[in-house]
């Protein structure tokens, strides 16, 4: 094969799922692309590298391939696959103009564990699914494809295999046994924007400590996935009706020959990466999108995306309404706002730039008690945790500030920060706070419900 031909892999097949559309504009330089800007925040975020790095030591003795080169990673799988027994961390597998490169997996004669690893968390098998029907939860479902299409194309490709496929995920009953575990793999950014992760001792197991990490058997819910019983028939797409099989080997002939998968507008459009915001130089998929549909498409004037938590725009959209200029217009339209979207709509369309403040505001003004405290949290949320007997996800509180306001005007700033290293921080922190609050009868304010989201989490 040609290392140069276009193949669907697994992050591309997920972004076809999303829209099909969208694998037309993908990877190229002349298109705008917000997702690129962004990864490595988003998965040191996420912890995903730290995650994957970890799930290796829970499988000793394995290969590492670690070239980006598809071709060579191809060559060395299939050199250490011809052993009866062997663990490779990231094979490449490829069948026909798919390729996929696998996190771990474990091969013993002929039977295959496919093991895709996650920084998401999960407490029972139960996560998968949603509460009705037995279908799978809709954030479960990028996890279950990616696996459901990973293993798809290693069967594909090596019929005689036994396959059993696992989701590796942070495992919220679980606890740390020791301290400074997430230390050990120190997520880096090379020059060239490629990620690794650097780890800080020669690890042994009991660095490592009781594993936090748990392997969910999912042959079930691949099985499921390929027949189309994971979503319910009234909530399928056009595209979720097709075939497993047939849909991915339809994505993958338009990716393959560089055609531009048929333009579908809806929902999915609005939080679209192929927008050119702050890169006017560059080319607009999104933009390409719309106009393919209206011609005369205006990405300057006020879209109906931008109305605030709108839940009708998709059958807006299937009726032609697209600005909102439109639905000011439309007395029937209208009705379809509620008072803040209205006041939202009103005044982007007429202009007008003069504050709308309500009567009841100064009610609620009547009743705070000076003096006035306006705090702010900041706060960590990690897949592997800093401490012993931390589970991953568990709140980190490490810093907050109070700005307060007296009733003469004069405004005094409280700061707080964790600054001993190894020690859990968060009662430490909720001490502080309330020293900080406890002297008087003020009135409390914060930005968003999240600091009491974490003073709830801290209190359990």
């Amino acid at each position: 094969m040609n290392k140069n031909s276009r193949t669907l892999s697994k992050s591309r097949y997920k972004l076809s799922l999303e829209c099909p559309t969208k694998l037309y504009y993908t990877g190229k330089n002349e298109y705008a692309d917000q997702k690129n800007q962004d990864q490595f925040l988003m998965a040191l975020a996420e912890g995903g590298f730290q995650v994957g790095e970890l799930a290796k030591y829970y499988y000793p003795g394995g290969h590492d391939i670690e070239t980006i080169d598809f071709q060579q990673a191809l060559h060395e799988t299939n050199k250490l696959l011809k052993q009866e027994n062997v663990i490779i961390y990231e094979p490449a597998i490829q069948y026909n103009n798919f390729v996929i490169r696998v996190d771990i997996l474990v091969k013993k004669g002929n039977k295959i564990e496919l093991i895709e690893v996650k920084a998401k968390s999960f407490s029972s098998k139960n996560d998968f699914f949603a509460k009705r029907g037995g279908y799978i939860d809709k954030s479960w479902r990028p996890y279950l494809y990616d696996i459901s299409f990973q293993t798809m194309v290693a069967q594909k490709a090596n019929p005689i295999w036994n396959i059993t496929p696992y989701l590796m995920l942070a495992d919220k009953n679980k606890k740390t046994s020791v301290d400074g575990l997430n230390q050990l793999f120190i997520v880096e950014e090379n020059k060239n924007g490629y990620k690794s992760v650097k780890v800080n001792n020669k690890i042994a197991p009991n660095l490592l400590g009781d594993k936090i990490l748990t392997a969910i058997e999912v042959s079930d819910i691949v099985q499921q996935i390929w027949e189309g019983r994971d979503i319910a028939p009234k909530k399928k797409t056009i595209e979720d009706e097709k075939e497993f099989l047939y849909r991915a080997e339809e994505y993958a002939t338009f990716y393959n020959q560089n055609k531009k998968f048929p333009v579908t507008l809806g929902l999915k459009c609005k939080n679209c990466e192929f927008k050119n915001e702050g890169q006017p130089q560059l080319k607009s998929g999104f933009d390409e999108c719309w106009k393919s549909k209206y011609p005369n498409f205006n990405f300057e004037e006020d879209h109906i995306f931008g109305i605030w938590n709108f839940r009708k725009s998709p059958e807006l959209i299937n009726q032609g309404v697209i600005y909102q200029k439109d639905i000011y217009s439309d007395s029937d339209m209208v009705k379809l706002l509620n008072p803040r979207q209205f006041l939202q709509v009103e005044k982007i369309v007429t202009k007008n730039i003069e504050e709308d403040i309500k009567p009841e505001l100064f009610e609620e003004m009547n009743n705070w008690t000076f003096p006035l405290h306006f705090i702010d949290f900041e706060t960590s949320m990690m897949a592997i945790p800093f401490l012993k007997n931390r589970k991953p996800y568990e709140q980190i509180a490490f810093q907050f500030s109070c700005h307060t306001l007296y009733e003469n005007g004069e405004i005094k700033h409280h700061e707080w920060i964790s600054k001993d290293r190894g020690e859990f921080p968060n009662y430490k922190f909720v001490t502080a706070l309330k020293g900080v609050l406890d002297k008087d009868e003020g009135t409390i304010f914060k930005y968003s419900p999240h600091e009491n989201t974490v003073l709830r989490q801290i209190q359990r």
